[in-house]
């Protein structure tokens, strides 16, 4: 399925880097609302804010998110981190331009996020790999984004039927 993940995490914190490195990866691109916080959050949480800055140590990061510029600079800025705002994913004309601003093939970049149908249906319609995030707070998430996630349980339900889904 163009949606299916490649790896299945509760947070973009437990993610191995061991993982990254076995696929080769040299980029990451990430999302912001319910990946790196809470949507309606301004601070990241320590844990993940540890993570990205290990894994910019070790691969080339970029933000790529549907969000406007001054929300997706609450967490750009503390980060340091490049970012791509106003995409439309998950059309691939942003994926290619993320790829390109990291100056990487899709298929040594990994998309990490937390919505089947936006960030990892991107990724794997443009050869990336994808590592879906469970959302930090989906009660938080606008109207049209609860109504995509009504679908995703029956999914990731009959995914686990077969895969160990999560690290937890």
């Amino acid at each position: 399925m163009v949606y299916k993940p490649d790896a299945f995490f509760t947070s973009i914190d437990k993610i191995p880097f061991s993982l990254l490195d076995l696929w080769q990866i040299q980029g990451l691109i990430l999302d912001v609302d319910n990946t790196l916080l809470p949507r309606t959050s301004y601070q990241i949480s320590p844990e993940i804010r540890d993570w990205v800055l290990e894994a910019k140590k070790r691969y080339n990061v970029l933000i790529v998110s549907n969000n406007t510029v001054r929300k997706i600079r609450r967490v750009a800025d503390p980060l340091d981190l490049p970012f791509i705002a106003w995409t439309i994913k998950p059309f691939s004309l942003y994926f290619h331009k993320a790829y390109r601003k990291l100056g990487l093939i899709p298929e040594k970049v990994c998309v990490i996020g937390d919505q089947l149908f936006t960030d990892i249906q991107g990724a794997k319609r443009t050869n990336a790999k994808a590592i879906y995030v469970s959302p930090l707070a989906p009660d938080d998430d606008l109207p049209w984004t609860k109504w995509r996630r009504k679908h995703e349980p029956k999914i990731l339900a009959e995914w686990s039927k077969t895969e160990q889904l999560f690290d937890a």
